[in-house]
C-alpha cells in the first residue's frame, strides 16, 4: 500500500516472473538465505546455481535468469565439440552450433528462469565425454588415458541427476552405451589370450566405473541438499540427514508419478505430439499492456526448420542403423548381429542418447508438455549433421548446398517467430505470421 512508487508502469518479462519462475526464482532465493524451500518437486542444484545470479545481481529477473542464459550460451559450443567429435568436420560442427542457436525452444527454455538450462548442459557435457570413450579402442589404450573421459562423463551426469531427474534417463543410456562398446571390443579381439586379456582390462574399468557413475554422483546428489535443509536445525547427525533426503526422494516420486495429474491443462501435450510441435507451450502474454498496434506473447516450442528436417534424419540414422546389423541369409532367415564390430559406432551413439531421453516419456503417468523434449533437442541436431556427413562423403557440393539452405531456412524461422521466443514487445504484423504458422496467439 505505502509503495505504490515502485509498482512499474509497464509490467514486462524484464521486471516480473513467467511460468515456474514463480516457484524455481523464488525457491533459489530461499536456498540462498536457509529458509524453508517453496518449490520440493526437483532435486535442488538447479535452484541452487540460480541462486549464484541472484547473489550476484539480487533478487530481480537479471539475477534468476543469468546463470541459466550463461548455461544456454555454453550449450552452443559444447554441441560444436560433440559434432567435431563426431564427424571431425569443422563445417558441420559450425552448422550444429548454428542450428541449437537458432533453435526457439532453446531461447525460450535458456532465458528464463527455469531449471531445465542445467541438466540438459550437464546431460550434453556427459554424453560428450562418453562419446570420447567410445571412440577409443579399450584393445590399444591404456587404463589410465581411458578413465579422464569415464571420470568426466560421471561427473555430469552426477550434476545432472542432481539437477533434474532426466539426467537418470540419461544415465540409463550411458550404462548402454558404455557396456555396448565393451562388448564390441571384445568381439573384435580373434586371440583367445588377447580377448581375455582385454575381458580383464574392461572389468578393471567396471569397477572404476562404480566409483565415477555410482558414489560420485551420489555424493553430489546428497550435498545438494545440505543447502535444501539449512533451515531444519532438527538435522544434528548423518542418519537424520539421510532420511530426510530420502522422504524427499519419496515426495517427488509420489508428485511425478500421479497418473493424470496436469493432463487436464490446456497445453498437456502427449510425447507423440512433440516432433511435430502439434501444442506448443503457453508461457505468457501481454494482454494487460497491449495496444491495437504491438503486443507480446511468450510459447516455448522448436523452429520448424530444425525440427521437421530432424525426423527424416533420424528415420535414415535408424535404416542405416539396421543395414548394418540385420543381413538375410538363405532359407529366408535373417541374421542379427547387435554388437557388430564392424558397424559405425555414432549411429549406435545418436540413437540410444536419443531414445534414452524421449522413450521414458512414453512411461510417465502424469500430463506431460512439448518442454519436456528439450533434452532431446540436440540428439537431432546430431541426426541431422550425421545425415549431412553421410552426404558429404558421396557428394560434397550437394551436402554443401542443403547445408547452406538448411542454415538460411533456421535462421529465416528463427527470425519470424523471434517475437514469440523472446516475448518482446513488437507490432502485431509481426506477430501474426507466427500465428499463422503454429499454434500460437498473442
Amino acid at each position: 500500500i505505502d509503495e505504490q512508487s515502485t509498482v512499474p508502469a509497464v509490467p514486462s518479462y524484464l521486471n516480473s516472473t513467467y511460468f515456474d519462475e514463480i516457484y524455481h526464482a523464488r525457491t533459489a532465493y530461499e536456498h540462498l538465505h536457509g529458509t524453508v524451500p517453496y518449490e520440493t518437486s526437483h532435486p535442488p542444484l538447479g535452484k541452487l546455481i540460480m541462486g549464484l545470479g541472484v547473489m550476484l545481481f539480487g533478487m530481480t529477473p537479471f539475477g534468476w535468469r543469468f546463470t541459466g542464459a550463461l548455461a544456454g550460451v555454453l550449450m552452443i559450443p559444447v554441441i560444436y565439440l560433440i559434432i567435431r567429435q563426431l564427424t571431425k568436420k569443422t563445417k558441420f560442427s559450425v552448422i550444429g552450433a548454428l542450428l541449437i542457436a537458432l533453435d526457439c525452444m532453446h531461447l525460450t527454455q535458456t532465458q528464463i528462469a527455469t531449471i531445465d538450462s542445467y541438466p540438459v548442459l550437464f546431460i550434453i557435457l556427459s554424453w560428450f565425454f562418453m562419446l570420447r570413450f567410445v571412440q577409443t579402442d579399450i584393445r590399444k589404450t591404456t587404463i589410465r588415458k581411458i578413465l579422464p573421459d569415464l571420470a568426466m562423463s560421471g561427473l555430469f551426469m552426477g550434476l545432472g541427476i542432481a539437477s533434474k531427474w532426466i539426467g537418470i534417463y540419461s544415465g540409463a543410456g550411458l550404462a548402454v552405451m558404455y557396456f555396448w562398446h565393451g562388448i564390441r571390443c571384445i568381439r573384435c579381439t580373434r586371440n583367445g589370450e588377447e580377448k581375455k586379456a582385454v575381458f580383464n582390462k574392461f572389468v578393471r574399468l567396471c569397477l572404476s566405473c562404480i566409483l565415477f557413475f555410482v558414489l560420485i554422483p551420489a555424493v553430489i546428489y546428497l550435498l545438494c541438499y545440505i543447502p535444501y535443509f539449512a533451515y531444519d536445525k532438527s538435522i544434528r547427525d548423518l542418519p537424520t540427514f539421510l532420511e530426510r533426503v530420502i522422504d524427499s526422494q519419496i515426495g517427488m516420486f509420489n508428485y511425478h508419478s500421479q497418473p493424470g495429474l496436469g493432463m487436464d491443462h490446456l497445453f498437456y501435450s502427449p510425447w507423440y505430439e512433440w516432433p511435430i510441435i502439434k501444442k506448443p507451450m503457453y508461457y505468457a502474454s501481454g494482454n494487460y499492456i497491449s495496444t491495437n498496434d504491438y503486443d507480446s506473447a511468450i510459447f516455448s516450442f522448436g523452429n520448424p526448420a530444425v525440427w521437421y528436417p530432424a525426423l527424416p534424419a533420424v528415420a535414415y540414422c535408424v535404416y542405416y542403423w539396421c543395414s548394418e546389423r540385420f543381413r538375410r541369409l538363405e532359407n529366408n532367415r535373417v541374421a542379427i548381429r547387435l554388437t557388430n564390430p564392424g558397424t559405425d559406432i555414432r549411429i549406435s551413439f545418436l540413437l540410444i542418447g536419443l531414445l534414452a531421453q524421449y522413450l521414458p516419456w512414453v512411461l510417465v503417468p502424469r500430463g506431460t508438455y512439448i518442454y519436456h523434449y528439450f533434452a532431446s533437442t540436440p540428439f537431432l541436431i546430431f541426426a541431422i549433421v550425421l545425415l549431412l556427413n553421410r552426404i558429404d562423403e558421396k557428394q560434397p557440393k550437394i551436402a554443401k548446398a542443403i547445408s547452406v539452405v538448411w542454415a538460411l531456412a533456421a535462421l529465416a524461422f528463427f527470425i519470424l517467430l523471434f517475437p514469440y521466443a523472446s516475448g518482446i514487445f513488437v507490432p502485431t504484423e509481426w506477430l501474426e505470421i507466427g500465428k499463422s504458422l503454429l499454434r500460437i496467439w498473442y
